[in-house]
This record gives structure tokens, sequence and C-alpha cells, in this order.
């Protein structure tokens, strides 16, 4: 939790993640079980990517 109030960019992608877990089901009904894990695998990788980001921003102050 320190992490995330440290990081407030990464805790909002993190909550956003966990709402469209959530909604996984409701997409997949619309999309196909293909197509919502997809979704979810594109988030993931924007977290991964955010973090990555705003440690190197943090380390360059």
């Amino acid at each position: 939790m320190k992490y995330l109030k440290e990081n407030k960019g990464a805790g909002i992608v993190f909550l956003i993640t966990i709402v469209l877990i959530f909604f996984q089901n409701l997409i997949a009904k619309y999309y196909g079980e293909i197509n919502s894990l997809v979704c979810i695998i594109i988030l993931m990788i924007g977290l991964i990517f955010t973090v990555i980001i705003y440690r190197v921003k943090r380390d360059k102050k």
C-alpha cells in the first residue's frame, strides 16, 4: 500500500486492472472469453510499463 501511495499513477492503473477483472465476465458475455482475456493481458502489460516508467523517473531525481 505504501508503494501505491508513492506512485499514484501506478495505483490508478492497478485499480483500473482490478475493475476490469471484475468486468471480465461482462466482457466475456458480449465479446467472447478470448477477447476478455486479451483486454486483461494488455492492461497487465500497461501496468508493468507504468511501474517501470515511474521507477525510471524517480531514479532520475
